[in-house]
């Protein structure tokens, strides 16, 4: 495989994953809780409440996070998928490391504030027809819309890059 799956082929596929999920481990698709779940695992404290609870009753949603993990190193390291095919050359930089953290924390965030992630939002509430996940989905690609059209090319332009 050496390009993404069509849009016609990749959607169903992750629309299929809710009630598949859902049938499989009586749990909604996502994965946003999981840095919580890690950090309950290797800090436990009783010190922060929000740290106290059974993470062991999530392990199936940290096993789902290193599959799709996994999957990915595969498709690069075995299956010859070129990893640089969507990263702009200055992502390979210090600087790229430096945004790409700065970034990590503010998804991290993003997601804690918004109560879930894309896939938490996207497919699943909208799925069950949420409300806030509509918002949620509407502000994700405005987000999208704007860090593409404007973000992105700023930071190219100071960093000398061409995409």
């Amino acid at each position: 495989m050496t390009s993404p799956l069509p849009w016609y082929v990749a959607g169903p596929l992750i629309g299929l994953m809710v009630p598949l999920t859902l049938i499989a481990v009586k749990r909604p698709f996502g994965l946003s809780s999981n840095l919580r779940h890690i950090c309950a695992a290797c800090f436990p404290s009783r010190n922060v409440p929000f740290l106290q609870y059974d993470w062991k009753a999530e392990q199936w949603n940290l096993a789902m996070m290193a599959g799709i993990m996994v999957g990915a190193a595969l498709m690069v390291f075995v299956g010859g998928y070129p990893m640089d095919t969507f990263l702009p050359p200055w992502a390979y930089t210090p600087i790229g490391a430096v945004v790409a953290g700065a970034s990590g924390v503010a998804i991290g965030f993003g997601t804690r504030y918004a109560a879930g992630c894309t896939s938490g939002h996207a497919i699943t509430g909208m799925a069950t027809g949420q409300l806030p996940s509509l918002l949620a989905t509407v502000s994700f690609f405005v987000g999208g819309l704007i860090s593409t059209h404007t973000i992105v090319p700023w930071i190219n332009g100071l960093l000398g890059g061409t995409q």
